[in-house]
């Protein structure tokens, strides 16, 4: 007797076929599916019923959150130069009164979006010039 797992699809169906022209669907329920069909359905995106934790979806979640949270830091320290810069140039400025991107990013401390850049330099001469 072959071994038997219990698998399900997180969503939508799963249609394995083998070349022998044995066919399998896998629903959002749990379901018997012989040791022949766990290759194909795996690679498709099935998941064992005592699959449990975390997916490639929340892992894909938290890096998307994680970057956000990077891009936000990045983005404040970015305001924060840009602001102490109407105070004390520190010859960050050049001769049209635009921040100057090498400048700027070694006082960030990373590579800055020259566009973002000049940008948020506009508005913060509107509200803080």
């Amino acid at each position: 007797m072959s071994n038997i797992r219990k698998l399900r699809s997180p969503k939508g169906n799963i249609r394995v076929a083998l070349t022998s022209g044995h066919v399998i669907t896998i629903t959002e329920e749990l379901r018997d599916v012989p040791e022949v069909f766990w290759a194909g359905a795996y690679s498709q995106g099935a998941v064992s019923g005592d699959m449990v934790g975390s997916t490639l979806t929340d892992k894909a979640a938290a890096k998307k959150l994680e970057l956000e949270a990077e891009e936000f830091l990045q983005l404040t320290k970015l305001k924060e130069v840009l602001i102490s810069l109407f105070n004390a140039p520190q010859g960050a400025i050049d001769k049209n009164g635009l921040p100057m991107i090498r400048k700027v990013s070694a006082l960030v401390g990373s590579t800055v979006n020259k566009p973002e850049m000049l940008t948020l330099w506009e508005e913060l001469k509107e509200t803080e010039g």
